[in-house]
């Protein structure tokens, strides 16, 4: 939501300015006296990154009224584009559904053995825990019952694009499908 911001000071998982002023004023623009948390993550624009729309999640953990600060669970570059995010439950939802269709788009085979999910654990909090209706969106796309197991992180290591640099991110679904080719 709103533009984009360049994070012109922060320390290790401390956030102090964007754009050359507090860091909290940054959401103030959009959230008014709300301080920040983690239904408003951070997306991550670095400089240099794979792709000019790539990006990763940052969450914020608490902050600081009187400097400003953020702190967040894992640092942020500076002279990164930074934008910020609205979670909601549907958003997820939609997004478990994107994750599993696109598992089952690149799968090699006719039908999956089984499905494996990992997701975010603070994305499952913040949103009221809708978990069960992610999953259960996975099953009902499949014609038969497979079985499915999985569980929560506190985020996952991969790519923005296919063999690039491997970032830390911090609001994911990532669907596993298991089988043998066909």
């Amino acid at each position: 939501m709103g533009s984009q911001g360049v994070v012109t000071k922060a320390r290790g998982t401390v956030l102090y300015e964007i754009d050359g002023k507090p860091a909290v004023d940054f959401y103030r623009r959009y959230l008014g006296d709300r301080p920040p948390s983690a239904e408003n993550p951070l997306a991550v624009y670095e400089a240099g990154s794979d792709g000019s729309d790539s990006y990763y999640m940052r969450v914020p953990n608490a902050s600081n009224a009187e400097i400003g600060s953020i702190h967040f669970l894992c640092g942020i570059p500076e002279q990164a584009r930074v934008q910020l995010t609205d979670i909601s439950r549907d958003i997820l939802i939609a997004a478990a559904e994107t994750s599993f269709q696109t598992a089952l788009s690149r799968y090699p085979g006719t039908t999956p053995a089984a499905i494996f999910i990992v997701f975010v654990l603070l994305s499952a909090l913040d949103a009221g825990h809708p978990c069960q209706r992610r999953i259960s969106r996975v099953k009902e796309a499949l014609a038969t019952a497979i079985p499915t197991c999985g569980f929560y992180t506190y985020g996952e290591f991969s790519p923005l694009e296919p063999q690039g640099k491997t970032y830390y991110h911090q609001e994911t679904f990532v669907t596993l499908l298991m089988g043998t080719a066909s």
